[in-house]
């Protein structure tokens, strides 16, 4: 698939959301993601001494980053191909899952300074994400999040489902050392269907459209 750059402007910024492609952007998005998982309390910073967050799906993972003039300030991958995904070594799922046609989300990382400052910055790197997904024919998108993740992406209208999952077994609880802050939280498995995001991005374009008819009656 070709490169995609879209510029929005966003408030008073002028951001750029791209495909990542270049060495230097994927460096920058394993020190962003380093960054705020620190600053969440995910990981210990001192067991990344070169300060960058990787892990052993890179080689599958597409990136999706949003950057002003001078950085990187927004991030989201998807897992794709990989013979096994993240939440299935996490979690003991009920499910089988169809690797051919789903994709991992995860690692959605912005900059703390600009989460309340341009919420629709997560909007567009989820739009990205999607895009990229119907292109590849994909059905259904999976991942492991907190509740308060969860309700991000219900305000932009994805309305994730919760997976069945079974008792953890020592394998499970053993990878879970790798994000020791993570899994001191509420942290759960969900799915959901690439055609439930299509109609949740349409409701809110619906809305949206409304609302500005509203501002402009």
């Amino acid at each position: 698939m070709a490169n995609i750059q879209i510029q929005r402007s966003l408030k008073e910024d002028q951001l750029i959301f791209k495909i990542a492609t270049a060495v230097s952007e994927f460096n920058e998005v394993y020190k962003l993601s380093w960054q705020v998982y620190s600053e969440e309390g995910y990981i210990n910073p001192m067991d990344y001494p070169d300060y960058r967050l990787q892990d052993q799906y890179e080689k599958y993972s597409v990136y999706f980053l949003a950057r002003n003039n001078e950085r990187v300030i927004g991030a989201v991958r998807l897992i794709i191909d990989s013979p096994k995904l993240y939440v299935e070594e996490d979690f003991n799922l009920g499910i089988s899952v169809d690797k051919k046609r789903i994709a991992e989300i995860s690692r959605l990382v912005v900059l703390k300074e600009y989460r309340r400052k341009n919420p629709r910055l997560f909007l567009e790197l989820i739009r990205m994400a999607f895009n990229f997904s119907e292109d590849r024919n994909l059905t259904h998108w999976i991942s492991v999040m907190s509740k308060g993740l969860k309700k991000l992406f219900s305000r932009f209208g994805v309305e994730f489902r919760l997976i069945p999952t079974k008792p953890l077994l020592p394998e499970h609880l053993e990878i879970r050392k790798k994000l020791p802050g993570y899994y001191q939280r509420e942290i759960f498995p969900y799915i959901i269907s690439l055609k439930e995001v299509k109609k949740g991005f349409e409701k809110l374009n619906d809305s949206d459209n409304e609302k500005k008819g509203v501002n402009e009656g």
